[in-house]
């Protein structure tokens, strides 16, 4: 078997993927939608896109620092403490378009120090994350007090609770930002590069790409993403609030992991990702709706957390024995 038919069988199993990912979607919809009907009302599923666009927004970054074979266990309490700048800067400037930007920036620059801590520095992601995580949950609560900050200036908010044309906002920044970021890592080099360096990076390295800068861009991609979704929450909730974020990594990555990237890197589409996005966020309303209790919510999103490691852990273990049987045929 020639490199060409590998490839083409690649793809077919993503294709396969993506396809039971889709349909157990579709299942569960008409599942909600028959135990409670108000499932499938305007105002509801509105309301499912709204809340899934800031995971999605963020799984994007996560997904691109995934594929690199990193992974940001700190966006909950990054999301808190973007928020808490902005909305400070908003409530001292009474200008929400200044707020933004600092939020953008702020995030950016989380992102850059994680990647100094792990680019430059060699630490592990991983390690790194968790103790931002922390670190950053902390801060937020030493500078509040523990207390919320609410929103004094009109406008800001529409960022997480404005239409455009009937579409609530977050949404349509979920679907733009869907359609930039899969251009960027399937049609530009720059994607082909990061799908290189979690695939081998040794590899990646002897082949002259620049490595290290790479990995830096995407963290702190990530980091603006995340600063994103904390501005579009904070919008929602007409407040900054230092708990808030709390366990919003896990259904994340949860859902990025479901969606099909590969916790190892170099493997991954961002329609999957979509999906899994869209099926969590199903499921979460329409227990929501069925009155079910938050805990036994906690209880189903930690054993999707287990699930979506176990598949990727099987996909991999697949995909291994099918290259070393092509290697063989080859022989």
């Amino acid at each position: 078997m020639n490199n060409s038919s590998i490839k083409k069988t690649f793809r077919k199993i993503f294709q396969l993927e993506e396809l039971a990912l889709l349909l157990a979607l579709i299942v569960l919809c008409a599942v909600m939608s028959i135990l409670t009907p108000t499932f499938v009302s305007k105002t509801n599923v509105l309301n499912i896109l709204r809340q899934v666009s800031m995971n999605a927004i963020t799984g994007y970054g996560i997904a691109m620092l995934m594929l690199l074979g990193e992974i940001d266990l700190s966006t909950g309490s990054a999301q808190a403490l973007v928020a808490i700048v902005a909305v400070s800067i908003l409530n001292a400037t009474q200008s929400p378009f200044l707020a933004i930007v600092c939020g953008l920036l702020f995030g950016a620059f989380l992102g850059l120090v994680i990647g100094f801590l792990t680019v430059k520095l060699k630490l592990i992601s991983f390690i790194v994350t968790l103790g931002m995580q922390t670190i950053l949950r902390g801060a937020a609560m030493v500078v509040t007090n523990a207390q919320s900050i609410r929103i004094q200036v009109p406008g800001y908010g529409n960022l997480g609770t404005g239409y455009f044309l009937g579409i609530p906002i977050p949404v349509i920044l979920m679907i733009v930002l869907f359609f930039v970021v899969n251009y960027v890592l399937t049609k530009t080099s720059f994607g082909r590069q990061i799908f290189a360096i979690g695939g081998n990076r040794e590899a990646a390295k002897l082949a002259g790409l620049k490595v290290d800068r790479v990995r830096f861009i995407v963290f702190i991609i990530s980091g603006m993403l995340t600063a994103l979704s904390a501005m579009i929450l904070s919008g929602r909730l007409d407040s900054a609030q230092p708990n808030a974020g709390i366990g919003f990594e896990t259904k994340v990555i949860s859902a990025v992991v479901l969606g099909g990237v590969s916790m190892s890197g170099g493997r991954g589409k961002l329609t999957g990702v979509m999906i899994g996005m869209l099926l969590l966020g199903v499921l979460s309303n329409g227990l929501t709706l069925l009155q079910v209790s938050s805990f036994w919510q906690d209880i189903c999103t930690g054993a999707i957390t287990i699930l979506a490691v176990y598949i990727d852990a099987t996909r991999r273990a697949s995909a291994a024995r099918k290259l070393n049987q092509s290697a063989i045929t080859t022989k």
